[in-house]
C-alpha cells in the first residue's frame, strides 16, 4: 500500500520536472529541451496510467489518486516558481492552491 502512495508522489514529482523542462524549452527553443520534456511527459503519462489502474485494484476511486498526482505536480511547480524563478503569486493564485488542498482533503475523507 505504501508503495502505491510513493508511486503517486514520484509521479507528481516527475510531472513537476516535465513542466519545468517544458518551461525551459519555451524560453530557449532548442530541440534538446523539447526532446527532454517530451520524453518526461511520456514517462509521466505512463506512470499516471499505471496509478489509475492500480487505484482501481486497491479500491480507490479515480479522483483521489488523480488529485494527489496533480496536487504534487502543482505544488512542485509552485515551489520552483517562487524559489528558483522568483515569481510572486497573486491572491487569486493563493486562493486556488488553498481550494485544491481543500478538495483533496474532501475527496480523501469521502473515500474512507
Amino acid at each position: 500500500m505504501i508503495t502505491f502512495w510513493l508511486l503517486v508522489l514520484a509521479t507528481g514529482a516527475l510531472g513537476t520536472v516535465a513542466d519545468i523542462a517544458l518551461n525551459k524549452w519555451t524560453k530557449v527553443s532548442t530541440t534538446a529541451w523539447w526532446s527532454w520534456s517530451a520524453l518526461l511527459f511520456i514517462v509521466f503519462m505512463t506512470c499516471f496510467g499505471l496509478i489509475i489502474k492500480l487505484a482501481k485494484t486497491r479500491g480507490y476511486g479515480l479522483t483521489v489518486p488523480v488529485l494527489f498526482v496533480l496536487a504534487f505536480d502543482i505544488l512542485g511547480v509552485a515551489i520552483w516558481d517562487v524559489h528558483v524563478e522568483n515569481s510572486t503569486f497573486t491572491p487569486l493564485q493563493w486562493t486556488s492552491l488553498v481550494l485544491v488542498t481543500i478538495a483533496i482533503i474532501g475527496f480523501e475523507i469521502k473515500s474512507f
